[in-house]
């Protein structure tokens, strides 16, 4: 199993903030040492085009404090259509499908 990489300090946060890059090392951290993707991975629940560190790096950066405040504040989403949101988006990004989709021709 491929370790996962560490999180890189980010050149856009201003060095005068060091809490946001501490906060987003922890979430990180805390996402990659879930088991979370490990699991997936073992399941073959994982999409084929992503590997275990890509997928903890998309979970990560949808999930942050950053899309929550543009969707619920600036957008005014409720905190319960974002976390809808979110978890389907998640599932369709990061999950290959749990069967084959069958298409049927759009009359």
């Amino acid at each position: 199993m491929r370790t996962l990489p560490a999180l890189s300090a980010s050149p856009e946060i201003p060095a005068s903030c060091p809490v946001i890059p501490q906060r987003e090392d922890a979430r990180y951290l805390a996402i990659a040492q879930s088991g979370l993707l490990e699991r997936l991975a073992q399941a073959d629940r994982l999409r084929p085009q992503l590997s275990p560190a890509e997928a903890l790096a998309v979970i990560w950066a949808m999930s942050g404090d950053d899309l929550y405040s543009q969707l619920v504040f600036r957008q005014k989403w409720s905190p319960a259509r974002y976390e809808e949101w979110l978890a389907d988006a998640l599932v369709k990004v990061v999950l290959k499908p749990a069967w084959p989709r069958t298409t049927k021709p759009h009359k």
